[in-house]
Parts: C-alpha cells; sequence; structure tokens
C-alpha cells in the first residue's frame, strides 16, 4: 500500500474503498493490474483522500512484503 506524507509528518494511507476512485482515475487500471519487472516502467493514477490543506513532502512505494520499496520526496 502506498502512503502519502505531509509537512507535519501525517501519513494518509491509499483507503482499499477508494478502488472506484482508483479505476475512475485510471481508466486503463494498468497501474494495479500489471506485474513490473525491473528495470520497466508503468505510468497510472494513485488516488489518497488528503486534507485540502495538506502540503505533500513524500510519497512511498512499496516493493514487496519482503523489501522497504522506496521513498520519493515531493517537494
Amino acid at each position: 500500500m502506498t502512503l502519502v506524507s505531509d509537512l507535519g509528518g501525517t501519513s494518509h494511507a491509499a483507503d482499499r474503498r477508494s478502488r472506484p476512485a482508483r479505476l475512475h482515475a485510471d481508466k486503463d487500471a494498468e497501474l494495479f493490474f500489471t506485474e513490473i519487472g525491473p528495470g520497466s516502467a508503468i505510468t497510472g493514477v494513485l488516488v489518497h483522500d488528503i486534507p485540502t490543506k495538506a502540503t505533500l513532502a513524500e510519497l512511498e512505494l512499496p516493493d514487496s512484503l519482503l523489501s522497504g520499496g522506496v521513498t520519493v520526496q515531493l517537494r
């Protein structure tokens, strides 16, 4: 599950109930239903429910259950 953190340090997890919004935002659903191999790239839309006044600082993308994934700085 992806996490988005704001400048205040609050983490916002993707809500499993947001699946309809996720599928609406990413009409091809390519990001969620395609296995991505090493060295490959894919484009898609991630949907999170975040307060309107929050300023995002980083995005944590998981790799697998056995890996810490990667954290991407947004600012």
